[in-house]
């Protein structure tokens, strides 16, 4: 019944391999060709990362000193307030007055719930079959 689909995913696979295998050839050769020109392009994206990140310091600096928001035409700052607080605090506030802040951990309870499952179950919690559908990778006959 799947003997034909089979049969044609493995000789697309075969394509898609020996294309990638082209391709990271090309890539290799590329760059020992162009070793000195991708050298140059890292290089030069570092210092422009550092040059921009102490001229970032600089900018908040000038804030600080004197107010300006806009101390050059291409530069400003935003200013925003942000809370601090201690988060066993805010949690316990949430279980007390505002239940809907508090967010489940989906991926962190199903898989508690899950290591239970054989020794102390979660009432709560009921199990269904999910069935997904698998390929071999090696499709070699």
């Amino acid at each position: 019944m799947f003997g034909e689909q089979v049969s044609k995913l493995r000789i697309a696979r075969q394509l898609v391999n020996q294309c990638q295998r082209d391709v990271d050839v090309a890539y290799e050769e590329w760059q020992r060709e162009c070793e000195q020109m991708i050298a140059r392009a890292e290089r030069a994206k570092m210092d422009a990362k550092e040059i921009e990140n102490s001229l970032r310091v600089m900018v908040v600096m000038s804030y600080k000193e004197t107010g300006d928001k806009k101390p050059h035409p291409k530069l400003g700052v935003r200013v925003s307030e942000v809370p601090i607080y201690e988060e066993e605090k805010a949690i316990d506030f949430a279980f007390k007055s505002v239940p809907v802040l508090l967010k489940l951990d989906t991926r962190a309870f199903e898989s508690y719930a899950k290591g239970v499952q054989g020794s102390a179950p979660l009432s709560f919690v009921e199990w269904e079959e999910k069935v997904t559908s698998t390929i071999a990778k090696d499709l070699e006959e």
